[in-house]
């Protein structure tokens, strides 16, 4: 487990920056900076894999890990997207990566009735979330106000040694 800081200067829509940012444990603006730098244009938000190419630049691989993964089945395209499952359950597989590994997840923040879902990301350090709206807390948390947020995937980060 990290003890990580959030950025004060985070904000709700460059969240996926701001939890980037947070796991490769250097300032916001240097991250945005170096997006900016390999071409990065801030669209209401950054993207993901935007993301993940600057956190390569900081050292770290990454792999995505789906939650619920999907798959087309190339036989008949008029079936799109069956689920994939696996023997241990997709939860306890996807807890799996998240006990021993630190990484953004990303998914949805529910606002309310009256607003609809938006995309979000938070920083994960093997225990906790780290929000980029200022809040840390448990996993289990995520989905109970004033959270109301669910993960649906985790861009696991690893650091490695380049050069």
């Amino acid at each position: 487990m990290k003890s990580w800081t959030i950025p004060k200067e985070a904000k709700s829509e460059s969240c996926v920056a701001a939890a980037f940012a947070i796991v490769c444990e250097i300032p916001l603006s240097e991250f945005i900076a170096r997006l900016e730098r390999r071409g990065g244009k801030f669209l209401g938000t950054y993207h993901l894999q935007q993301c993940m190419d600057v956190a390569w630049d900081c050292g770290f691989a990454t792999s995505i890990i789906q939650l619920n993964p999907l798959i087309t089945p190339i036989q008949d395209v008029r079936v799109a997207n069956e689920p994939i499952l696996f023997p241990e359950t997709n939860y306890v597989r996807f807890m799996n990566y998240l006990r021993s590994n630190v990484g953004v997840l990303g998914g949805l923040r529910d606002k309310g009735s009256e607003h609809p879902a938006i995309g979000h990301a938070v920083a994960w350090d093997k225990a906790f979330i780290y929000d980029p709206r200022g809040h840390v807390y448990d996993y289990h948390a995520a989905t109970s106000p004033p959270h109301r947020f669910f993960v649906n995937n985790f861009c696991m980060l690893t650091k490695v040694a380049q050069g």
